[in-house]
């Protein structure tokens, strides 16, 4: 699914829609270029690579869940931007991301920007993520909780910046059985994870 590099992918807007199995790249809109999940449905199985938030602010670069019956799962979500008071990876309302990497994304800046995710009443469950960047000196790298309760579950979360600065999550979560630094919730472990290749971003 190509955008062409002037409109998202992927729109859903029903709890009984599936999509699985397709690489959704290359899509530049304003609220997500990649995925949108309105009023529910499931993405499974997908590379979200390669796609852009075009606005100011409050867009995610790879996908936008807003609604409870929205999830994200077995995917990869990589390679994905975003300008000012963006968020690279995605944005999760309500939703639920699970079994997905989340990594080397990127957004400009701004004191709300995360390069990874950035979540408002979700769960985030046995997830990578990692990589991801924020370019400018304020914002998070990996995972900010903006409001509402997340969840945060058997995730590794590691190696995301904010500048040179390391910025793995922000806010306050209710986690356990994490790895991340510094050490979040119940049950967390701080050690490297030690990634195959990880300078070479391969998580």
């Amino acid at each position: 699914l190509d955008g062409n590099g002037v409109t998202n992918c992927l729109f859903l807007d029903h709890e009984n829609a599936l999509v699985d199995g397709f690489t959704i790249t290359n899509g530049s809109a304003i609220l997500t270029g990649g995925v949108r999940i309105y009023q529910g449905g499931t993405v499974m199985n997908c590379l979200i690579v390669g796609n852009k938030a075009v606005t100011a602010q409050s867009s995610g670069g790879g996908f936008y869940v807003e609604c409870p019956s929205g999830t994200v799962a077995h995917c990869t979500v990589a390679g994905n931007s975003g300008g000012y008071q963006c968020f690279g990876g995605g944005l999760v309302r309500n939703g639920t991301l699970r079994n997905c990497l989340v990594s080397s994304n990127v957004v400009s800046g701004g004191s709300s920007a995360c390069g990874g995710l950035f979540a408002v009443d979700a769960t985030i469950e046995s997830c990578t993520i990692a990589g991801n960047r924020v370019t400018a000196s304020e914002g998070c790298g990996g995972l900010f909780r903006y409001a509402g309760t997340v969840y945060l579950y058997n995730c590794i979360v590691w190696s995301n910046y904010v500048g040179s600065v390391v910025s793995n999550y922000a806010g306050s979560l209710s986690a356990a059985n994490n790895c991340t630094t510094p050490s979040l919730g119940t049950d967390c472990v701080t050690s490297d994870p030690l990634f195959t290749e990880a300078a070479g971003e391969n998580f």
